[in-house]
């Protein structure tokens, strides 16, 4: 959660990791008086038989999510939730399973602004989707 700004007037600077290079950056965002959560599968996860499992559940099938999201960042306003930083985690372990238009489709039903950052591996290259409810 970043309250107020830095020193400088500006945003708090907060780095999204490459989820297939940690020592490197993808994209950085500014916060004001915002909370912010990702969740990935990248730090938490174990192989069995030779197959990657991650650590982010699939509800549905109650195994681990089979998904092609490597990282998903959600980023709310304090002011427009009672307990931002626990909205922005519930929806980032709910997003991660979805598809784009399924986290659309959820964004849209808030009446506050949510924004979703999706980074999904796609014929072996990371694509960056924003996505920002209509609110």
């Amino acid at each position: 959660t970043a309250i107020g700004k830095d020193v400088n007037g500006r945003g708090w600077k907060v780095g999204l990791l490459d989820p297939l290079d940690r020592n490197k950056i993808i994209k950085v965002i500014r916060l004001t008086n915002a909370s912010v959560e990702t969740s990935a599968n990248y730090e938490n996860h174990f192989f069995y038989k030779g197959k990657y499992y991650g650590h982010i559940m699939n509800p549905a099938t109650g195994m681990p999510a089979e998904t092609d999201t490597l990282s998903d960042t959600i980023i709310v306003k304090n002011k427009d939730f009672k307990f931002p930083s626990t909205v922005a985690d519930a929806l980032s372990c709910s997003f991660f399973i979805l598809n784009k238009k399924q986290i659309s489709n959820v964004i849209n039903r808030f009446k506050k602004p949510i924004e979703v950052i999706l980074i999904k591996k796609l014929n072996g290259h990371l694509k960056i989707y924003n996505l920002v409810s209509n609110s």
